[in-house]
């Protein structure tokens, strides 16, 4: 028997984030290359063809019949060769290969997901959603043979979860509009177009003026020269930054940029490089995809601070209603484009207003949790330093003046998820707070009592002493 190869959602969006204005928000940006998939198990390929009218099988006003089309604006690639005596006729098709197409492209929309102290799938929380806004010919194409004379035997619903037609993200928020029309997109028949000269969605990845050239790639080659002792992966970053769009920031295009858009020797897209004087097509084709890429930006206001946080961006499907499955969706873990972090304060430069939290520490607090092989949680606890500079030196004391325990703080770090229910086993903390699991330096568990810290920035040798307790 074939293996069966189920339904898929689309393609998982890439996605960077980080924490903002002092920890009250986290900023995401993703690519949409979850609008281009196209899955072949939405519309069987069994009921994808064109009757052959000369059959007596013959059913005339279904979508698949060659004498109801109009041929004036119909692909030649999804033609018929009806005088053709080896062309396959499917008489059990129900939509012509151009509707077929159509309904393959079934990507629906984005979610934004957000989950505080918890691993738990149950406990994410839906930010916000976008959908597309369906066009004519969508809503056309998901009622096909709906008004056929077969329509009661024949008629299959293609399509299911459609939104509330929200509109893509950010809606004309990049503000150079004279730009708009140096780009592409889907038209309503999924073939790119140049994009509207009124309207854009999200903002550009890549730089139209950037197009592949014997110059362009000798600047490539003579980037990875100068770089010859770095892995290869980053020697590829900085030779596709050649196509990055001025506008976008460097982090978030490493992040986001597909190697298939890049036409440069050794990257995806060097299949489209030119191999004789005049074989542009492929270059074309290429320019034409990645001008069509886009980020988003979205925000998650005033997470929790100093408990992790996982933050998902999700793409979804229509579904197939014909055959009882909702959409389908990407996932939100660590296969997918999950990211944790533990929001608080970003590093200050001035000293004046570090504290710990909480103070006093009264037997546990939230920020505790559970380490294996750790049955009491006496070295599962947890607290937090807050507006240190980027790089200091914490040191604790017993109020005889004894050394408890120092701590480097070296700005954004990955501290350990210690929750009971997690789906990580670390998160990036904020830069300017620092934990403690309450230890001495010789990993035994402290006293109750008022402890000294002082925390000196290593930038100016600045020390900044206060005091907190710990009640058990």
């Amino acid at each position: 028997f074939p293996h069966y190869n189920p339904p898929e959602p689309p393609t998982i969006p890439k996605l960077f984030a980080e924490l903002a204005d002092d920890g009250n928000r986290i900023d995401l940006w993703w690519d949409n290359r979850s609008e281009f998939s196209y899955d072949f198990k939405t519309v069987s390929t069994g009921i994808i063809g064109w009757q052959d009218p000369n059959s007596p099988a013959f059913k005339p006003s279904l979508d698949s019949d060659p004498l109801s089309v109009d041929w004036s604006n119909f692909p030649l690639e999804f033609q018929p060769r009806l005088n053709d005596p080896t062309f396959k006729f499917n008489m059990n098709a129900l939509v012509n290969p151009y509707t077929g197409y159509r309904l393959r492209h079934d990507f629906q929309g984005y979610t934004v997901w957000g989950r505080s102290g918890s691993g738990s799938q149950e406990d994410w929380s839906m930010i916000e959603r976008w959908d597309k806004e369906d066009t004519a010919t969508d809503r056309a194409d998901y009622l096909v043979n709906w008004n056929s004379p077969h329509a009661d035997s024949m008629f299959v619903d293609f399509g299911g979860y459609l939104g509330v037609d929200k509109g893509l993200p950010n809606p004309d928020e990049w503000p150079q509009s004279s730009q708009y029309g140096e780009f592409t997109r889907y038209d309503e028949n999924y073939f790119l177009a140049p994009n509207p000269t009124d309207s854009f969605n999200g903002f550009p990845l890549y730089d139209p003026a950037v197009e592949w050239s014997p110059a362009l790639e000798a600047q490539a080659e003579q980037i990875a020269s100068e770089h010859a002792s770095l892995p290869d992966e980053l020697i590829q970053r900085l030779q596709a930054r050649l196509f990055k769009h001025p506008e976008l920031r460097e982090d978030v295009f490493y992040q986001l940029y597909d190697t298939k858009m890049i036409p440069l020797p050794g990257l995806g897209g060097q299949v489209a490089i030119p191999t004789a004087p005049g074989d542009t097509l492929a270059l074309w084709d290429l320019r034409n995809k990645r001008l069509a890429r886009r980020c988003y930006t979205a925000s998650i206001l005033y997470p929790r601070k100093g408990m992790e946080y996982y933050v998902a961006v999700t793409a979804y499907d229509r579904g197939i209603p014909s055959n009882d499955l909702n959409f389908l969706e990407t996932g939100r873990d660590s296969d997918a484009n999950m990211l944790v972090f533990f929001p608080g304060t970003l590093a200050k430069t001035a000293m004046d207003n570090i504290y710990v939290v909480p103070n006093p520490y009264l037997g546990r607090s939230k920020f505790d949790g559970r380490r294996e092989n750790d049955s009491q949680g006496d070295k599962s606890r947890r607290l937090w330093f807050v507006n240190l500079p980027e790089r200091c030196k914490i040191r604790i004391y017993t109020l005889a003046g004894d050394l408890v325990r120092e701590l480097d703080h070296d700005g954004a770090y990955q501290a350990d998820v210690i929750t009971v229910s997690k789906a990580a086993t670390s998160g990036l903390a904020a830069s300017g707070m620092q934990d403690w699991d309450l230890l001495s330096k010789h990993r035994q568990i402290i006293a109750p009592g008022v402890y000294l810290y002082a925390v000196e920035n290593k930038a100016n040798k600045q020390t900044k002493v206060g005091k907190f307790v710990i009640i058990k």
